[in-house]
């Protein structure tokens, strides 16, 4: 990635996020528990609370940052782990 635009490299960010998605069952199951975990969150909220209050707005956008940074965290333990691998065939 040296020497590209700083622009363009959440492309590259993204696009290993989809392979992970798509090849590793347990990235799979850690996103959906997250996901999930963000989804009974907000559907509680809105029960207690149907109208808009700007803290529930910012704990909803918690929660999709919670998830966010599993999926970040989940990406990081991935790529260390074809590193080892990487390093081990050698």
């Amino acid at each position: 990635m040296k020497g590209r635009p700083l622009g363009g490299r959440p492309g590259f960010a993204f696009a290993a996020l989809c392979a992970a998605v798509r090849r590793e069952a347990s990235f799979r199951t850690q996103l959906a528990f997250a996901a999930s975990t963000g989804i009974a969150l907000e559907g509680v909220v809105d029960l207690l609370h149907p109208g808009h209050h700007p803290e529930i707005g910012v704990g909803k956008d918690i929660a999709a940052g919670a998830v966010l940074v599993a999926a970040m965290s989940a990406v990081i333990v991935a790529a260390a782990m074809v590193v080892d691998t990487l390093e081990l065939l050698r």
